[in-house]
Formats: structure tokens, C-alpha cells, sequence
């Protein structure tokens, strides 16, 4: 063989160095408050199990979960050791059905985070019946996170939204500050996801067509892209037969703004001795930055 100007020989050359490209999973879990309402399989004793498992099975770097209480909280800390937890309760900050965040600390370091309130006053505990709403509060809470392995930094957030086709304009109002809070935390412009169950009518509502107008929403983008697994609908109310390719009732979504690469969407429908994990699947995307 014929040497390159190099000095290297023509079929050994060094390869070049690759580029650091490992992906994170990032899901959203509304896991269901644990009640008395909720009998045999369906309560929180009979499923924690299973809820656990998909997070473990399904090997989540960072996960935003939505109706947490203080139980549910111990019982995913004391099981999920390889995660740090920051669950936010929406009655005043510690009280009340939680939204968190977990993340594997293997992987991610938190830089910043945060959290506020769906209300016209966002940095006190406090509920939107000025925008029209019911008494009870809801809450975003968000990290900002270094990747250990390529050095990455993005945003992560997750919420839960008002329920209801009567409070569609608090949804609208709560998109909109989500939209603004984005806008002033993000100052670099850096990856930023927003999670959670939004609860919509329709996907084609307008507080999700406000997201859109700002985010992808990764559902559509992975089905144009043919990355989607997994069915259409999120929502299946403990019910194991129900019919789970309705589009009316994805409740759960993963918004996403930046540069990232999507390499996967995923509604995890995966059943425990024949019953889900919760009333919600989980979501999932995989992404590379």
C-alpha cells in the first residue's frame, strides 16, 4: 500500500474522534394520588410496585411526576436510590398533591431550579380563580441540568394543568406563563422541555396550540419522523381494555424547544399482573444534544 503524506498507511489510519452523542431519556408520569377511593388493584399499595418498575425498566434519566403525595414521595425515594427528588406540594410549597422532578445523579447535576405557581401572582402559593378557576392551586417546578457525560446543559419542567372543558382559559392563561417563564429563565437559549398532564379537551385546543406556537410538541414530531412507539392515548383510567389509539385522550405531553435531536417517543403501555401502573401511561423521549 501507498503511504499518505501523513505517514499513516492507507488502511490504518487512525479513525477519526467520535463525537460524544449519548442520549438521555426524559419522561413525564402522573402516577395517580394515592387514595381510599381507589380499591384492590388499583390502590396505591397494590401498584407501587409497578410504578417503580417503569421507572427503573424503562431507564429514565430525568422524570417529572404530577400527583405525588407526601406517601407516594417516601415510598419513590426510599426505592428509587439511584435519583435526587424535588417534589413541590401545591397547597403552599410542601403540603398537597406534588409536582417533582427526579433525576439520575449519575448522569445530570442540577445548576438552577425552581418553581412557581399557575396563577396570576406565580411566586406565591396561590390559585388561578382570577383567571376564572377553581380554589385548588397548580404548580411548574423546573431544573436546570448539566449532562456529566457530554457537558450538556438544558431546562427541564414539569406541570400539571386544570382539568376541564370549563377551565379551558386557565389552561390558555397557564401556557401563557409557562411561554413568559420560559423566556426569562432561558437567557442562552439553551434545550428547554416542559412535561407534564396537561389535560386538554383536544390536542387541538388553544392553550396547546399556544405551546405549539412555541414548542414542538415531540408526539408530532416523532410521528412525522416514524419515531413514535407506543399508542396514541395516555390517559386510560385504570381501565385495561380501554381503547388506547384515541387522540382525544393524549393528556400527557413533552413539549420541546432548541437544538436537540429526536431519536424517540415512547407511551409506555406496559401492564403489571394484566393492570397499568396508573390511570396515566407514561411518556418518554429519547433525545441526543
Amino acid at each position: 500500500c501507498t503511504d499518505n503524506n501523513d505517514g499513516t498507511a492507507d488502511g490504518g489510519q487512525t479513525p477519526p474522534a467520535k463525537e460524544v452523542l449519548d442520549t438521555l431519556n426524559l419522561a413525564t408520569f402522573n402516577i395517580r394520588y394515592a387514595t381510599s377511593q381507589d380499591t384492590g388493584v388499583k390502590s396505591w399499595a397494590s401498584r407501587k410496585s409497578s410504578v417503580i418498575a417503569s421507572v427503573k425498566d424503562n431507564d429514565f434519566d430525568v422524570v417529572g411526576f404530577q400527583e405525588v403525595l407526601a406517601n407516594q414521595q417516601t415510598d419513590l425515594k426510599n426505592a428509587l436510590t439511584d435519583y435526587a427528588f424535588y417534589f413541590v406540594g401545591r397547597d403552599d410549597g410542601t403540603n398537597g398533591e406534588a409536582v417533582g422532578i427526579a433525576y439520575r445523579t449519575s448522569r445530570l447535576t442540577p445548576l438552577d431550579y425552581g418553581r412557581f405557581w399557575l396563577s396570576p401572582t406565580p411566586d406565591v402559593p396561590s390559585n388561578a380563580k382570577d383567571w376564572g378557576g377553581p380554589s385548588r392551586k397548580r404548580i411548574a417546578v423546573w431544573f436546570k441540568f448539566k449532562d456529566l457525560k457530554t457537558g450538556k446543559q438544558f431546562y427541564y419542567m414539569a406541570t400539571h394543568l386544570e382539568v376541564g372543558e370549563e377551565y379551558i382559559n386557565v389552561r390558555e392563561k397557564s401556557a401563557e406563563l409557562i411561554i413568559a417563564r420560559e423566556k426569562s429563565i432561558n437567557t442562552k437559549e439553551l434545550p428547554f422541555f416542559v412535561v407534564g398532564d396537561m389535560n386538554p379537551i383536544a390536542p387541538t385546543e388553544v392553550p396547546m396550540r399556544k405551546l405549539r406556537e412555541v414548542f414542538s410538541d415531540t408526539f408530532q414530531e416523532a410521528d412525522k419522523g416514524g419515531l413514535r412507539e407506543g399508542p396514541i392515548g395516555t390517559y386510560n383510567g385504570f381501565n385495561p381494555s380501554a381503547n388506547m389509539e384515541s387522540q382525544g385522550k393524549r393528556g400527557d405531553y413533552i413539549f420541546a424547544k432548541g437544538e436537540y435531536d429526536l431519536k424517540r417517543y415512547k407511551v409506555i403501555d406496559t401492564k403489571f399482573s394484566g393492570q397499568y401502573p396508573s390511570d396515566h401511561l407514561p411518556v418518554m423521549i429519547t433525545v441526543t444534544f
